[in-house]
């Protein structure tokens, strides 16, 4: 994301807000530069003497940065971190935040506005404003602070509520749609929930199956996987075809990519699993509608 705001004609100044002490470290080893890779060239963004570029590092007790970090209210935040951190990531910043902030949860899962409010912000009237966003690039990581784009695709925001009052601010979803390497398009609350539901669906199938089988998306094109993907479709309620249309159109452009959970049962990390498959097992609760393919894929992957 912070090299996607780079990418803008007018770029934003932009604080990289770090929530691991080694990842601070990592970024000043890296000499605070980013690398992206695409199509077999490098380029690079950042570096000690960057203009309108910061970086603080930070952990649950505190700052810990070269130089003196402000505590001044944040009014535009991207969170880009797992949603099983984001938590955690947030609450060293809560004096910061306020009602006027702007939250956007760039991440893959649903159900993370909520988590939060329990969490943190229970305060209907001192609470932040929330966007949501959803990613379909195709992104691999080589080193701390060095990745490869490896599939051009698209990125949607929009607000997380239909109500006016709950919107906060629109700076982002203006600028956001400048970055032509981020490829993103503003949508009403209705559409990108939408969109958010569809890849959500697709995630419930593409992370969890490839991280069962330790695989590249690629596995999951052809007939192999097809009753399962199907019969998974069909819990979520979504129109078969073009929902299979879309999932299939996703992996072939992904198809030599590894999914991130499959990375998190490798390094034996905690998955999203919660924040993805478990979300549709939530919602059947909640609907009185079964989720025998969801509730399957959430024991499989918890047992590994």
């Amino acid at each position: 994301m912070v090299y996607c705001l780079a990418d803008m004609p007018s770029r934003p100044y932009t604080t990289l807000i770090l929530h691991r002490p080694s990842l601070y470290d990592a970024f000043r080893k890296n000499n605070k530069k980013i690398s992206i890779t695409i199509i077999k060239q490098t380029q690079e963004y950042g570096g000690p003497n960057a203009k309108g570029f910061n970086a603080e590092g930070f952990n649950a007790e505190g700052f810990n940065a070269e130089k003196d970090t402000t505590n001044e209210p944040i009014r535009q935040l991207v969170v880009a971190t797992k949603t099983i951190y984001t938590v955690g990531v947030l609450k060293p910043l809560q004096s910061r935040i306020t009602p006027k902030t702007t939250i956007l949860f760039m991440q893959n899962g649903m159900g993370i506005v909520e988590e939060v409010n329990q969490s943190l912000f229970t305060n209907p009237i001192s609470r932040p404003k929330y966007l949501l966003g959803a990613i379909s690039h195709g992104v691999s990581r080589d080193a701390p602070f060095r990745i490869t784009h490896t599939g051009f695709a698209t990125a949607s925001v929009g607000p997380s509520s239909s109500r006016p009052k709950e919107q906060g601010s629109d700076y982002l979803l203006r600028t956001l749609p400048q970055s032509p390497l981020l490829n993103a398009t503003a949508y009403s609350y209705e559409d990108v929930l939408q969109m958010q539901l569809e890849k959500l669906i697709v995630n419930s199938y593409c992370n969890s199956v490839c991280a069962l089988h330790d695989s590249k998306n690629g596995i999951l094109l052809g007939e192999t996987h097809r009753k399962l993907k199907l019969n998974l479709f069909a819990e979520d309620r979504f129109g078969m075809e073009r929902l299979e249309a879309t999932a299939d159109g996703i992996l072939e452009k992904m198809r030599n990519t590894t999914c991130s959970m499959v990375w998190d049962l490798r390094a034996k990390r905690e998955t999203e699993i919660a924040f993805i498959n478990r979300y549709w097992v939530k919602k059947g609760v909640k609907l009185g509608v079964d989720t025998l393919v969801n509730n399957m894929l959430v024991q499989r992957i918890q047992e590994i």
